[in-house]
């Protein structure tokens, strides 16, 4: 009841104040986007940027490439108009895919991993994690590129790390017989610190 009654006084003052809630932003450009003839728009910018950069991809949703994909076309195919070949970058990991909540869709990263006409420039170095840290992923997710999507995402997930040492420990929880307490096994550990 008082989320319903929050809702209420966030829908009048939004009426009031005339604003949008930045949640519905992206909803309103793709409204747009797709009942108007707005191509001129996209023509405009592509005009004035040759180059696009789009950080975190992985946390796009289908909705916000929909938006973008008219200006990405113009941006690739404004060398005609401008004289410069525009260009696109697009920066994700599918391994980090973690806002689906926000409708982040790792299977469109895929997609355009998959496109032929895309340069594709795996980054194979980890300058976060320690050496053993991940020699051990490397392990664990070799085991995991046969399995479905997952098994797309981890295809070609080695990576090496020029930081020596790192510490991995692995720990489970399974259900007793009465299936009402846990018990913490320990799987292994592997303890590597320098």
């Amino acid at each position: 009841a008082l989320f319903q009654q929050m809702k209420i006084i966030q829908e009048e003052l939004k009426n009031k104040e005339q604003t949008l809630h930045l949640s519905e932003i992206a909803m309103k450009l793709h409204e747009i986007v797709s009942q108007e003839p707005i191509a001129f728009i996209y023509e405009k910018i592509s005009l004035r940027y040759a180059f696009l950069f789009i950080d975190e991809f992985q946390d796009t949703s289908r909705m916000q490439w929909e938006i973008l994909k008219p200006f990405v076309n113009d941006i690739i195919s404004s060398e005609v108009k401008t004289g410069i070949a525009g260009k696109v970058f697009i920066f994700g990991d599918e391994k980090q895919a973690i806002y689906r909540f926000r409708n982040g869709d790792v299977q469109q990263m895929l997609e355009i991993s998959e496109n032929q006409d895309i340069k594709k420039i795996p980054l194979t170095t980890n300058y976060r994690s320690k050496k053993y840290i991940v020699d051990f992923n490397n392990l664990y997710f070799d085991h995991l590129k046969e399995e479905g999507l997952i098994g797309k995402i981890y295809k070609n997930a080695i990576q090496d790390s020029k930081n020596d040492g790192g510490c991995v420990s692995l720990t489970t929880i399974e259900k007793d017989a009465d299936n009402q307490t846990y018990n913490k096994v320990v799987l292994s550990k592997i303890k590597y610190v320098q």
